[in-house]
């Protein structure tokens, strides 16, 4: 059973207060924030206001706007380990404001331990006079990019790869000095 609605009655109010979103991709310690209003371009007094934990941050750039949406994107390079918030606060022509903030946590990096673990290596410390050396028996060969893994968590002079023959067995390694 519908309800009945008077022919001359008012249509429905609907909400048309000013909402903002923010989201963050993290990839290692950058983060790719997008930010958006539900209001042209036209309605958003400039500049647009951003904090990163309470300190200004750069917004970004506009991106592409509609009738009824402005987004704007930012990179932010660098950023610390631990838990993050980032705030944006749209300021609009009209005298009203919307907000958001997001929050995103930067891991730290995985030891050399970790990465080669993940690998499928055995880790060893101080071997054959290396910092640490990640080894593996062959077949399998490591993965498709285990050198740029394990270089970055070298911290010292990475010094790539090598395959020997050990007692007959093949053997595979990625080493650090």
């Amino acid at each position: 059973m519908g309800v009945a609605i008077p022919a001359g009655a008012a249509p429905p109010v609907s909400n048309s207060s000013p909402v903002a979103t923010a989201n963050a991709t993290v990839t290692g310690n950058s983060v790719v924030v997008l930010s958006t209003v539900n209001r042209a371009a036209k309605q958003i007094r400039q500049p647009v206001f951003c904090t990163l934990d309470g300190a200004t941050a750069d917004c970004g750039l506009q991106g592409p706007t509609s009738k009824k949406l402005t987004s704007y994107s930012t990179t932010l390079t660098g950023v610390g380990v631990g838990t993050h918030t980032f705030a944006v606060t749209f300021t609009l022509t009209d005298g009203g404001a919307a907000g958001a903030t997001v929050e995103f946590n930067i891991s730290p990096p995985p030891t050399p331990q970790e990465s080669c673990i993940a690998l499928g290596g055995d880790f060893a410390l101080g071997n054959r006079g290396y910092t640490w050396t990640c080894q593996k028996f062959l077949p399998p060969y490591f993965a498709d990019g285990a050198e740029s893994i394990l270089a970055a968590a070298c911290g010292g002079v990475y010094n790539g790869t090598w395959v020997g023959w050990e007692n007959t067995i093949r053997l595979a390694g990625l080493y650090c000095f």
